[in-house]
């Protein structure tokens, strides 16, 4: 079985050799390693090269920055394995990481294998690890994932197959990508697996491509649009195909929730927006009862608030 690690690699020179080299010291032998470097200014080009030199398996695609979702899909387009793992370029692996996925995998036969991480910092380990409990269906997974806000899709092991028809053409979304593709995911996912051992080392820094958009909140705003807009479309899709109300719900609600205190409250992007904003918050939430007797319970204070967010349509 072989694998394709997918890496999007952009401006971090500092961290991408850890990463590399945690690829490099895998026990599983059977894959290859596309770095995807996405218009970097500092040397990760270079180091990208540098590897491939090194390490056959290891190709290297160098593009126009377009941002981390044109890179997965170049990365997987580009792909021979026949399962897809992502891997951020400022994380790294436990040098089991794979053969432990493999090996879950192959009792399961699951299209997706799911492993524990551990959430570090720049200086030391936070001593955070998280493990994902054991699930039979997509739509549990989902249900815990809406509880925890884990929506990372590194980590995975994914049957290729799953991905080409799940991974979005938006290139404009920027926040929300990870939940977008588990929302495509769980679609077409019949049998997921998890492990209880940590096999992925995840990296907070203040200089990674979330924390500078969250430092910028009227840019944070507006990037929060395509996200919600591929929700709606996505919802359309899950009436259809009879989802678990429950899901239905969650998704409302995180639409609203987004809507209304990340969206709306911010003027320059609501009035660049309003036609859209507008449909979105009648449909989600105005005409919605449902919705809003499940925030009231919630909270009524922000229950009254979303209301008086109609002003702003006047």
């Amino acid at each position: 079985m072989k694998i394709s690690i997918i890496v999007p690699v952009y401006n971090i020179e500092n961290y991408l050799s850890k990463c590399i080299e945690s690829v490099l010291s895998q026990t599983y032998a059977n894959w290859e390693a596309i770095l995807v470097d996405d218009g970097s200014s500092d040397n990760s080009g270079t180091i990208c090269d540098k590897y491939s030199n090194l390490d056959s398996r290891i190709k290297v695609i160098h593009k126009n920055n377009q941002g981390v979702v044109s890179a997965r899909i170049d990365g997987v387009k580009s792909s021979e394995g026949e399962f897809i793992y992502f891997l951020d370029g400022d994380d790294y692996i436990a040098p089991d990481a794979l053969s432990l996925l493999v090996t879950k995998q192959k009792e399961s036969a699951a299209d997706i294998v799911i492993g524990g991480f551990r959430t570090i910092t720049d200086s030391s380990d936070c001593d955070n690890d998280f493990i994902f409990p054991h699930f039979t269906n997509s739509y549990d997974l989902l249900q815990f994932r809406f509880k925890t806000s884990v929506w990372a899709v590194w980590n995975i092991l994914f049957k290729k197959n799953i991905l080409l028809n799940s991974l979005t053409q938006n290139r404009e979304l920027v926040i929300g990508e990870d939940l977008v593709l588990n929302l495509k995911i769980s679609l077409i996912t019949k049998q997921i697996a998890s492990l209880h051992d940590i096999t992925y080392f995840y990296l907070v820094r203040e200089s990674s491509a979330t924390q500078v958009t969250q430092n910028n909140l009227t840019l944070r705003a507006s990037r929060y649009i395509p996200m919600i807009e591929e929700m709606d479309k996505l919802l359309d899709v899950y009436k259809e195909q009879n989802i678990p109300n429950s899901i239905i719900k969650l998704m409302e609600f995180k639409i609203v929730n987004i809507l209304c205190k990340e969206i709306i409250p911010y003027e320059e992007v609501f009035k660049k927006n309003k036609e859209t904003l507008l449909l979105l918050y009648k449909k989600y939430f105005s005409k919605n009862f449902g919705i809003q007797i499940k925030v009231f319970k919630r909270s009524p204070r922000r229950y009254f608030r979303y209301w008086s967010i109609i002003k702003n349509f006047k």
